[in-house]
């Protein structure tokens, strides 16, 4: 409008013969005409990231600064255009930082190429459509599992139970868990429902493109029956057990191992915690070690197969397994294609 229409005579200020008041609205202007730049770069253009996880660490850090491209795989759209610029959903204080009206449909303008195997990509991710405002990064599903796993399934060996057991314990688990967290405000706050773009964002690999079939088989990721190889300095997990010494947090660093990939079991807190039953250490030796319930001997096989279904114009869904090293039970998986 200023350039084109000049309906609006935006740089009256100009002609204002107070000095001062002159320099603050010549402020004022400069930052305006900044953040509506910066909206429309940010959204059609690139974007900055901070990396709010170790899942990629070794390639990428905790605390890492990205510059995403958002004409690599073509920028969508705004769904929430209203919305305050450098935050994703939350103020800094508290509340929304967006409005739901206008609301846009999803739609995604032409980039200049697709995803293949192997892309670093930064997506909204799926499951955080719903959240409590006390554990705003935290999924409301995740909570909800944890919560109902810790009343119905404390002391459960899974093991001695069929696929199907597993299956209903874990139906009764999620349903119980989000019952206490829709019935304990002061603990867990307010449920809060985001739209697809204002969900938390989310840095991954890409291992799997539209119409692959991905399977996990004893630890190793197959692409359509074929082995996959690594990632260039994959991280994989361990479980040690000493005789009650600590480990050194600077031996750790030494290791290369960061802060957020620690996670220590007391065992002289009494019990089994949740943490170890997952672990598959359900037992303890006579010494009072954590032990597996399966022999050392036993041949452990898990596999996971889920074909990646054909890319849609907003999001795809398919039926997958998750396994642990002395199980497997089945899970839906959704995926959002943001």
């Amino acid at each position: 409008d200023l350039y084109i229409t000049r309906k609006i005579n935006w740089t009256y200020w100009k002609k204002i013969e107070n000095p001062i008041l002159r320099g603050i609205l010549g402020w004022l202007d400069a930052l305006l005409f900044a953040m509506v730049a910066l909206y429309f770069v940010n959204t059609y253009v690139f974007q900055n990231y901070q990396i709010p996880s170790s899942s990629l660490e070794k390639t990428l850090l905790v605390g890492d600064y990205l510059y995403v491209s958002k004409v690599s795989y073509g920028p969508r759209k705004p769904m929430t255009p209203i919305h305050l610029p450098f935050v994703q959903n939350t103020m800094p204080w508290g509340g929304k930082s967006y409005f739901t009206w206008p609301k846009w449909d999803f739609e995604r303008i032409a980039g200049l190429g697709e995803v293949e195997r192997g892309d670093i990509v930064v997506f909204n991710f799926p499951a955080g459509d719903t959240v409590a405002s006390n554990y705003p990064a935290s999924d409301i599903y995740s909570m909800a599992y944890y919560a109902g796993l810790q009343r119905v399934a404390s002391g459960v060996v899974m093991d001695s139970l069929t696929e199907a057991q597993q299956v209903a314990l874990y139906k009764k688990a999620y349903s119980e868990g989000m019952q206490v967290v829709r019935k304990s405000p002061a603990a867990y706050g307010e449920l809060v429902t985001h739209p697809v773009d204002r969900r938390e964002n989310y840095v991954k690999r890409c291992v799997a493109v539209a119409g692959d079939t991905l399977s996990i088989k004893d630890g190793l990721l197959y692409i359509d029956g074929k082995l996959t190889p690594d990632a260039p300095k994959v991280q994989h997990n361990y479980f040690i057990q000493t005789q009650g010494m600590t480990i050194p947090d600077a031996l750790m660093t030494d290791l290369g191992i960061s802060q957020e990939d620690r996670v220590r079991i007391d065992l002289n807190q009494g019990g089994m915690s949740q943490l170890a039953l997952q672990l598959g250490l359900d037992k303890k030796h006579e010494g009072g070690a954590l032990a597996p319930s399966l022999p050392r001997s036993t041949p452990v096989s898990c596999s996971l197969g889920i074909r990646v279904p054909k890319r849609t114009s907003r999001f795809t869904s398919a039926i997958a397994t998750t396994c642990d090293w002395r199980t497997c039970a089945p899970l839906t998986a959704t995926a959002s294609v943001s």
